[in-house]
């Protein structure tokens, strides 16, 4: 009881409690679980109630969760209790604060800053709302870390002590705000507590400021994997994304319709740091939803369905990738989608496919397939001279057709395969 009772001293700042018996009615209430004893305390600093007063608070608000979907495990529902009465207070003292904690079950739950929150709005997805515009106006994060500060002196936000701003795509703000975070526990509460109907708009808000942070024109979306440093500290808010909770918001056609390419770039990017099970849900919602709205046979959706088998690929499942690859190729041979022309897109499909066979062992099959990749690009490439075609081919399928004969003792084809000139690189590598 005396533990109990510090703790609620401390975060109270009300000085000595332990004769006064609505303190002590309280403590034993919260069954001396310490986050919610400290949240509790948190909410008795920010007010003039006393410690009676809460406790009557918090009882109403605990019959209220009788009828709902709740943890049913004591220490959960205590400290979801006590943070439903805190959330109840700054809802109405601070409704950004209040909007700004809902939201925040859409991001992880820590690297939260406020250049984050400075993505922008990418294509033609709905504007933000007005709090949030609010929120990141300008680039001045006093307003956002302001609102951030009101949320930690309720003990349910965490400020971290160094300044988050590094090595960003978006660390073009002259103004660095801090970092915060969230408690696990607490973060679980603001997904099954203040959004036990998942609101789709806040999900759509999250991930196009997510997405809107990955628009360098110079990095190819097959690529985006590859760039490591500068996008690591979007990792956890990209597989928040991913998160199954989310899946009706996937659903929704046309929201995803819109953003085809955006969840591509992600899920490329969650596969290329190993995420590949959410990697693979964002892609096949992708490749679920073009099928059913422009027809599987589509050009775009087989383009979708080659990267599901590219993840499949990186994840070293290579007979689940090679089956997809097989089934783009064939659509994309097919005489469906008149007036599209396809070389490139199947000779990108017969490069993954050979590759694919080398990781197999299968190289004679991987040489058919390089082979015909290269009987694409020649098509493609015909009437280009051949210094153009040399240097288009030397780090693609020319390379790794020459890399197969030499293993397999054929120097003189892959010298020519190499072109002239490539004969020392040849041997170095």
């Amino acid at each position: 009881m005396d533990d109990s009772l510090a703790i609620l001293a401390t975060r109270s700042e009300r000085g000595d409690i332990y004769s006064d018996p609505e303190a002590r009615k309280l403590a034993s209430r919260l069954d001396g679980f310490p986050f919610a004893l400290a949240t509790a305390g948190a909410y008795l600093s920010q007010s003039k109630i006393s410690f009676g007063q809460y406790l009557q608070r918090y009882e109403e608000r605990w019959k209220v969760m009788d009828s709902m979907e709740e943890p049913s495990d004591r220490p959960s529902r205590t400290l979801y209790t006590a943070c439903d009465v805190s959330f109840k207070l700054i809802e109405q003292e601070n409704p950004r604060a209040a909007h700004l904690l809902r939201f925040l079950a859409y991001l992880d739950h820590q690297d939260i800053w406020f250049e984050l929150f400075q993505g922008g709005r990418p294509g033609d997805t709905p504007p933000p709302p007005t709090w949030f515009q609010q929120l990141v106006g300008g680039d001045d994060a006093s307003i956002f870390d302001d609102t951030m500060r009101v949320l930690v002196c309720h003990c349910l936000v965490v400020e971290e002590t160094q300044q988050h701003d590094e090595e960003s795509p978006s660390s073009s703000s002259s103004s660095s705000s801090s970092s915060y975070r969230l408690h696990t526990c607490v973060h679980d509460w603001t997904l099954n507590g203040l959004n036990r109907i998942i609101d789709t708009r806040l999900y759509w808000l999250a991930f196009d400021l997510l997405t809107s942070h990955f628009t360098d024109k110079e990095e190819d979306c097959r690529s985006i994997q590859l760039s490591a440093p500068r996008y690591q500290h979007f990792t956890g808010h990209v597989l928040r994304l991913a998160h199954e909770r989310f899946d009706d918001a996937l659903w929704r056609e046309e929201a995803v319709m819109m953003r085809t390419t955006s969840m591509t770039r992600l899920s490329l990017f969650l596969g290329g740091r190993g995420h590949y099970s959410p990697a693979k849900r964002i892609q096949r919602r992708v490749l679920t939803m073009k099928g059913m709205t422009l027809g599987t046979d589509d050009p775009s959706t087989l383009d979708s369905q080659a990267i599901l088998g590219l993840l499949y690929n990186m994840e070293g499942r290579l007979k689940l990738a090679g089956k997809l690859y097989e089934r783009v190729l064939v659509g994309k041979r097919g005489e469906k989608a008149p007036g599209v022309d396809q070389s490139s897109s199947i000779f990108e499909t017969l490069d993954e496919l050979g590759g694919m066979y080398v990781s197999e062992g299968k190289l004679d099959t991987a040489e058919r397939m390089f082979e015909m990749a290269m009987a694409e690009r020649e098509g493609m490439t015909s009437g280009v001279n051949d210094d153009r075609w040399t240097t288009t081919c030397g780090g693609s399928v020319c390379s790794k057709l020459a890399r197969l004969y030499l293993h397999q003792g054929r120097v003189e084809e892959a010298e020519v395969m190499f072109g002239r000139g490539e004969r020392s690189a040849l041997f170095k590598s």
